[in-house]
């Protein structure tokens, strides 16, 4: 079954995903899938083309009967890779795209998988980290690498039931302004509220951080008073990022 992910989350004419991270959100974690990933596809030689396969980590929700994650194929193209070496040094893609990218909900015995059309313009690697206090979405971080290794995130949101990610206009879109802004998940207030901080940083002005919820199913947005102390998030991870594959051609 498809999952309807790309249509909303990369808009043909801006490379900002739904909920903007700066890359250095991403540096500043203890080695972070998708850095794991990049320095794979990286790896020491310099070949024609390299494909990795994924599996996120796997998380259990609290009642023991669901468990969701991720898996994916990334593809790094290099033309010429010893023209590329000897010009610069180092091997950078040509082209990065994601081949496969699915979600799999298992359920009591019976798993289904959720899949997406091929993304062609660069790494997708998707990790689950909470899950609705009634068990029927996941929130999902999403981190995006093209191929000059710029890395942008989203947090979203996706029904286990069906595998569709929830419709919303972009959150935080005044944290696009800077580099250093960011979005971070914060928890669900409700089985239909989720949170997220929108951080900015690298201003001459300085401006607060705001606080922003996400209304399931329907995608709508309003923005909290302040630091809300009641968000939770819910599900045990059963098991760990890896790599499960690596070609090289």
């Amino acid at each position: 079954m498809s999952r309807c992910l790309f249509s909303v989350l990369l808009p043909a004419t801006t490379s900002i995903l739904l909920f903007q991270f700066a890359s250095n959100t991403i540096a500043q974690q203890p080695i972070p899938p998708v850095r794991q990933a990049i320095d794979v596809l990286n790896g020491d030689s310099c070949d024609r083309a390299t494909e990795l396969t994924y599996q996120s980590r796997q998380l259990q929700s609290p009642s023991g009967n669901t468990t969701v994650h991720f898996e994916g194929t990334l593809l790094k193209i290099v033309n010429n890779p010893s023209q590329v070496i000897s010009e610069s040094g180092f091997c950078h893609a040509s082209r990065t795209q994601t081949l496969s990218n699915d979600m799999i909900v298992a359920n009591q015995g019976s798993a289904q998988r959720f899949s997406e059309n091929p993304y062609t313009d660069g790494y997708l690697v998707e990790t689950p980290l909470s899950f609705s206090p009634d068990e029927r979405y996941i929130a999902a971080e999403i981190a995006i690498v093209y191929s000059g290794l710029h890395i942008s995130n989203a947090i979203a949101a996706f029904d286990t039931t069906t595998g569709e990610i929830i419709r919303t206009p972009n959150i935080c879109e005044d944290a696009a302004a800077s580099d250093m802004d960011s979005v971070g998940y914060v928890g669900f207030l409700s089985a239909t509220e989720m949170v997220v901080e929108c951080q900015f940083a690298g201003r001459r002005s300085p401006i607060p951080n705001r606080f922003e919820v996400v209304t399931l199913p329907s995608g709508s947005i309003r923005t909290l008073e302040g630091l809300p102390h009641n968000t939770v998030s819910y599900g045990t991870s059963v098991s760990e990022f890896e790599i499960t594959q690596v070609q090289r051609f």
